[in-house]
């Protein structure tokens, strides 16, 4: 069944005024999420991230000054950062009030995702520098549609593993596919399957914003070694972050 949130790839118009620092990007995506639809608020979301990564150099202070608060101790809430089981190194930046998280993300050059996948949540995602190739998938099935090992996966416990429950298999079917370049953006709702992949020959960095969750668990379609619990990633210390995210910044100046 179509979803009432569909992919957007092309901005409609920049929002606001670019933020000087995080704690003002921070400020205006907390404006911006608090209104009563997911799917509005992540589109006045990418707008603003838009506006705010449009220029290179200034992208790169506001990444700048988050790795400089956090260098100096000043308290930022956010959530674990890791690396992800899809090879991509996954920095948490900030949490919103309402369950809204903002992560960068680094592909490596020919890193993607290993299954078809949904989530909890509905998201915004822009690309900072690079592009990642995107195929969505429908539930709709026909004749001839693949039959899938479909698993649900249950939010991560303290310790960061998941829990696997096998579901009933499903067929999946392509349905769209597009890249997304430096400065634009999609959203995609949580009920949409969808794979990630870097196709390119350098690193791609996307700035994802996650809405909500609106249910406990997100699918995955594909054989899996084992169906009760996925292990916990590696985690990224708050040292190897500021790294990250300052070698993000680097490369936005350096262009």
């Amino acid at each position: 069944m179509p979803s009432d949130l569909r992919t957007t790839t092309t901005p409609t118009g920049r929002a606001g005024v670019a933020p000087h620092d995080f704690d003002d990007l921070r400020a205006q995506l907390v404006a911006a999420t608090r209104g009563p639809r997911d799917s509005d608020a992540l589109a006045q979301a990418g707008r603003l991230l838009t506006t705010a990564f449009a220029d290179r150099a200034g992208g790169a202070a506001l990444l700048s000054s988050w790795a400089d608060r956090l260098r100096d101790g000043r308290t930022t809430v956010r959530g674990r950062s890791q690396v992800h089981h899809n090879g991509f190194a996954k920095i948490s930046l900030a949490r919103l009030d309402g369950g809204w998280n903002l992560r960068l993300h680094v592909w490596p050059a020919g890193q993607g995702d290993a299954r078809v996948h949904d989530h909890r949540w509905s998201f915004a995602s822009i690309a900072v520098d690079g592009a990642l190739d995107v195929v969505n998938y429908s539930r709709d099935t026909g004749p001839d549609d693949e039959v899938r090992p479909c698993y649900r996966l249950y939010d991560a416990t303290g310790d960061g593993e998941k829990r696997l429950e096998r579901a009933p298999d499903e067929a999946v079917r392509p349905t769209s596919s597009y890249r997304i370049g430096a400065g634009a953006f999609h959203v995609l709702d949580f009920r949409d399957p969808h794979v990630v992949r870097n196709t390119t020959a350098t690193d791609a960095v996307t700035l994802m914003l996650s809405g909500p969750a609106r249910r406990e668990f997100s699918h995955s379609y594909g054989a899996r070694d084992r169906d009760d619990v996925l292990p916990a990633p590696a985690l990224v210390d708050d040292e190897r972050a500021i790294d990250h995210v300052r070698l993000v910044a680097a490369r936005l100046r350096s262009a």
